[in-house]
């Protein structure tokens, strides 16, 4: 080959067949780190899978998961206080609540709701079941009777109508009430100290047991109750918390009290996915690993799925830390189990 026919053949390479791009370090850097990341994720995902113990948990879950109407419709025949458990900012554990409003108020099987809002707002809850028609404005001026804060579809608003509703089938004679069981000063208001803040809280089961016992079950040691509060308070247990620069507090959730008081509640945890930017003032109940376990592996019908709990030797490790930065939050469970420290565990979307 001639002089000239390697200049064409070379000119050939360089434009049919260019040279790799030259990657500068930095870039390559990225990249590895990348392929590292993915590596270890997918290596994880691999292990979670294989693990024989959540297999088994997830074995467990399909032979023993029911629908969460009918069982808590059948034990609460037998107990007169039903605590559920609410997730801020989820709108599920709400429209579960609501359901239940219908199928135990129009059986005839519920004279009060307990809802955790301030006591002070007791007045406007009271005058909106008295209208008629219905007017939803007596609440919405007073946005903390729904917990507006939470968002429209994650309000309180809807556990609200479903009584009024039910109210309206059965008559003056044998309506429901709506008890507010929370603290007035509970949500903090604009300006309330982080020591403040906490304090109140560990207060709150304190003062809801004490409305209960006061407005309720003294009056009536039979009376049926729906108590709708967050999820850490249906958990018969104690919990310590601490912040920086402030004294650790000992906390008696709720089912606890009602306990001690010789009340035994049937006690419903529920976990939800909780709607964006939606954050208690201190802490609260959030959706733990055995939520995420059972939506990524089990299909969770609309009606959502619920497990009874007493004697399923379920480990608490299935339970999510309620800790935020800057607070240390540890719920102290007198053993590994969940046995006896909860009767059942409603999983929703």
């Amino acid at each position: 080959m001639g002089f000239f026919g390697r200049l064409r053949t070379r000119r050939a390479r360089e434009r049919y067949m260019p040279l790799p791009r030259r990657i500068r370090s930095g870039t390559t850097a990225l990249i590895a780190m990348a392929v590292i990341v993915v590596t270890l994720t997918i290596s994880l995902v691999l292990d979670w899978r294989s693990d024989p113990g959540n297999e088994a948990v997830l074995a467990w879950v399909e032979a023993n998961a029911t629908d969460p109407i009918r069982l808590i419709d059948r034990a609460t025949r037998s107990r007169t206080v039903l605590l559920l458990g609410d997730v801020i900012g989820a709108a599920g554990p709400k429209r579960l609540a609501a359901t239940l409003i219908d199928t135990l108020g129009l059986a005839g099987r519920l004279e009060a709701v307990a809802l955790e809002v301030p006591a002070d707002q007791q007045t406007w809850i009271d005058l909106y079941l008295e209208t008629d028609p219905e007017d939803t404005s007596v609440l919405l001026t007073h946005p903390r009777t729904i917990r507006e804060g939470e968002g429209a579809e994650q309000s309180l608003l809807p556990i609200y109508r479903a009584v009024w509703r039910v109210n309206h089938v059965l008559g003056a004679n044998r309506r429901i009430r709506i008890v507010a069981v929370d603290p007035a000063e509970w949500p903090p208001a604009p300006g309330f100290s982080p020591a403040r803040a906490l304090t109140t809280f560990a207060q709150r089961d304190s003062v809801m047991h004490a409305i209960l016992r006061t407005r309720i079950l003294d009056r009536n040691p039979r009376a049926r109750v729906l108590v709708f509060v967050d999820g850490l308070h249906v958990i018969n247990a104690e919990a310590r918390a601490a912040a920086g620069g402030i004294a650790p507090v000992q906390i008696r959730f709720l089912a606890a009290r009602l306990a001690d008081s010789g009340v035994l509640p049937y006690s419903v945890l529920v976990d939800a996915s909780r709607g964006a930017g939606a954050n208690p003032p201190v802490t609260g109940y959030r959706a733990g690993p055995l939520h995420g376990m059972i939506r990524g592996r089990l299909a969770i019908p609309q009606n959502g799925l619920a497990l009874p709990v007493a004697e399923s030797n379920l480990s608490t490790g299935w339970f999510a830390s309620p800790e935020r930065p800057g607070l240390d939050f540890q719920v102290l469970f007198p053993a590994p189990t969940l046995d006896g420290r909860i009767d059942a565990w409603v999983f929703l979307n």
